[in-house]
């Protein structure tokens, strides 16, 4: 772990927020600990989800949702026209409300990521786990959505990738603590950082905080990776330090028997989940 992590969700979290949410649909993932005012506004329509909008923050596959995954909701008047994120306490506690907005699990607020209008996120709570389907709505300013239903699954992985699109390079970090890119590619017998969500419960997760030491970890018989279609050692799966309970890092030992490439598959399966196909790697 070094804070150069920090620095680098910054950059993409920037880069995200400068994209409004008409315009595609993107996966700000990275500074939500950032301390925001709520902006006065008046809600002319209720919000409206969409029946399949409630997705995986980092693959964009829905279907059901895990205990302590990170989902986007998409839909209209579900938050405020700036994008906007959650106070976040000295103690390091996630508020349930982005902008007036919130997003409800079986009536309960959950942790949030942001809200905008068009698009909001939030950690699905870890009480999820042992359910069979959940109540998903937004309030915004008091105002609330229609319900979704979705089941509740043991695991959904996805990875996050460079460029929030849910494919292509993945939010990877070498052993150095650098980006990995076609640029900067990771040696054979490496380790490199995986940044993912949808991995499930994890006894012990303190849901709503930013993971501090000591980290914990999901059961790890229940992990593999494979990178360019080899099973790769798993050295760490569980807490991200610093960042909010639900994304997962994952260590993983880049196999010595994978073809060098700047775009190298990636995978990783938690349970039974395995995330979805198009995230890649640079391997020298």
């Amino acid at each position: 772990w070094s804070s150069d992590l920090v620095d680098d969700l910054t950059f993409w979290s920037i880069q995200e927020y400068s994209v409004t949410p008409s315009e595609g649909r993107s996966g700000q993932w990275g500074t939500w600990w950032t301390r925001v005012t709520a902006p006065s506004a008046t809600v002319l329509q209720p919000p409206t989800l969409e029946a399949q909008g409630t997705v995986n923050a980092a693959s964009y596959q829905g279907g059901g949702v895990a205990p302590g995954e990170l989902v986007t909701l998409f839909g209209s008047n579900l938050g405020p026209t700036i994008l906007q994120q959650p106070v976040v306490s000295v103690s390091g506690v996630v508020g349930t409300v982005a902008g007036g907005a919130s997003v409800l699990f079986n009536g309960v607020a959950a942790p949030m990521v942001y809200a905008s209008a068009g698009q909001v996120a939030a950690v699905a709570p870890l009480a999820l786990r042992g359910q069979s389907s959940t109540q998903v709505q937004v309030s915004y300013l008091g105002t609330i959505s229609n319900t979704t239903t979705l089941p509740v699954v043991g695991s959904m992985p996805g990875i996050f990738s460079y460029d929030s699109s849910g494919t292509g390079e993945g939010a990877i970090l070498n052993q150095d603590n650098s980006v990995n890119s076609a640029a900067n590619p990771a040696a054979r017998g490496s380790v490199i950082q995986i940044y993912a969500t949808g991995g499930g419960a994890m006894p012990g997760a303190v849901e709503g905080t930013l993971a501090q030491s000591p980290y914990v970890q999901l059961p790890a018989q229940t992990v593999s990776a494979r990178v360019g279609g080899i099973t790769a050692q798993v050295e760490y799966a569980g807490e991200a330090p610093g960042i909010i309970v639900g994304v997962l890092q994952i260590n993983v030992v880049v196999p010595a028997g994978v073809t060098p490439g700047s775009a190298v598959a990636l995978d990783v399966t938690i349970g039974g989940g395995t995330s979805k196909a198009g995230v890649t790697v640079a391997v020298k």
